[in-house]
């Protein structure tokens, strides 16, 4: 007998980043830029996935936009800004 299927369970920030990096490394950039979006919404100052953010928006064309590629507008991380 097959034990029923359990529901799937919710990703640990910490899953949610690898995943959303994998997925850039894989090239899937409008996948990953939607899980950074709700990576923000829980944990909008994580400074990995602002790091990547930021990477993602330079690899879409959107290097003005720096770490601040989630789309909070308007954005948090102005100082962060420089550094992309």
């Amino acid at each position: 007998m097959d034990a029923p299927e359990q529901p799937p369970r919710e990703l640990t920030l910490e899953e949610a980043i690898a995943v959303a990096i994998l997925l850039q490394k894989n090239g899937q950039l409008a996948e990953a830029e939607k899980l950074y979006g709700a990576i923000f919404e829980t944990a909008p100052d994580n400074p990995e996935a602002l790091q990547y953010a930021g990477v993602l928006a330079h690899q879409q064309g959107r290097s003005e936009e720096g770490p601040c590629a989630h789309g909070q507008e308007p954005c948090a991380h102005a100082g962060a800004r420089r550094l992309a």
